[in-house]
């Protein structure tokens, strides 16, 4: 099975609007082909949001998503730009991202796995929460 990463040039947009380098990756994994993973580098640790693939497809064009994450494009300085809204009950987070990137990143996802080709392989998802559980801590 295959994984596409990619890093992603991204930032914490502030109430005020200035924007802060944040460390981010996407993940798309073949055993999860509706999903992607954003990884976001926050300190020492990081936090990880799963997000709808068709989601993100969707959101490169429009207002996309309900609840806790929305996506909407905006041009900035010239350039396509993504916004993501991600809200927690601890609180939510503004992310600017480059369009460009995610759509080179999404491309590559929909050459390996087409949209509608998507297959849960459940069998295999249930052995790797399995044997994840199964690792002394």
């Amino acid at each position: 099975m295959e994984t596409i990463e990619r890093d992603l040039n991204a930032s914490l947009v502030l109430p005020s609007g200035q924007l802060v380098p944040l460390e981010a990756r996407l993940e798309y994994h073949e055993l999860d082909p509706l999903g992607v993973r954003m990884d976001f580098r926050v300190g020492e640790g990081v936090c990880r949001w799963i997000l709808s693939r068709d989601l993100l497809i969707e959101g490169l064009s429009r207002r996309a998503g309900a609840g806790d994450v929305k996506i909407w494009p905006l041009r900035r300085d010239g350039e396509q730009r993504l916004r993501i809204l991600l809200v927690a009950p601890s609180g939510e987070a503004l992310v600017d991202a480059s369009a460009v990137e995610v759509t080179a990143f999404l491309d590559q996802t929909l050459d390996r796995v087409a949209k509608g080709q998507e297959v849960l392989e459940i069998d295999a998802l249930i052995a790797r929460i399995l044997r994840r559980k199964a690792r002394p801590m």
